[in-house]
């Protein structure tokens, strides 16, 4: 058998071909570029017509030129006020009192809007839902909330789980040497 030609290899650098080999051959591999269009006869009338349709409708895509600021304009943009002292409130403070203003513009609304007649109302209904659990002994009424006790032990796992029972006999407990050694000493 013939050991394989350089083209059936796969990568293959200049030390493994013939100078001039890769000339010869044709080879197919994808391009990172999208290829540019063919410039036909079709696409230069669509084109044209294209243009034509815009100018009639007067649609022009133009890019407005930008005029760079002279004299006055730089003057007045250099001139924006700007505070250089520190802020004697915390941003939280900051935030909470636009919290607290907005509040009070919607509290504002909402106290107009209440009528004394809808207070009484909500005065009445209370009263009758309360006379209504009374009637009913209060079974439909939630239980109270019972605190839950908890123990917590700061000890050792080892104290309170023993790795050893507390019933077993010392024998058990030593290892072999030393039960033999107790043993020679009777």
């Amino acid at each position: 058998m013939q050991p394989k030609s350089w083209k059936m290899l796969g990568e293959s650098s200049t030390k493994n071909r013939e100078e001039n080999s890769l000339l010869e051959e044709h080879l197919q591999f994808d391009h990172g570029v999208r290829p540019a269009p063919e410039i036909t006869m079709e696409t230069t009338n669509k084109i044209e017509k294209l243009i034509i349709e815009r100018i009639r409708v007067k649609l022009f895509d133009d890019v407005e030129r930008k005029v760079k600021p002279s004299g006055r304009d730089i003057m007045k943009q250099k001139e924006l006020p700007l505070n250089q002292e520190k802020s004697q409130l915390s941003l939280a403070e900051v935030y909470e009192k636009d919290y607290l203003e907005a509040q009070e513009k919607a509290d504002g609304v909402e106290k107009e809007v209440i009528d004394e007649n809808e207070e009484s109302i909500k005065r009445d209904l209370a009263n009758l839902f309360r006379k209504l659990d009374s009637l009913s002994n209060f079974v439909y009424t939630p239980k109270g909330v019972k605190d839950e006790i908890k123990v917590v032990v700061n000890a050792p796992a080892i104290t309170i789980e023993e790795a050893m029972p507390t019933s077993v006999a010392d024998t058990q407990v030593l290892a072999p040497a030393e039960i033999k050694a107790k043993q020679r000493k009777n």
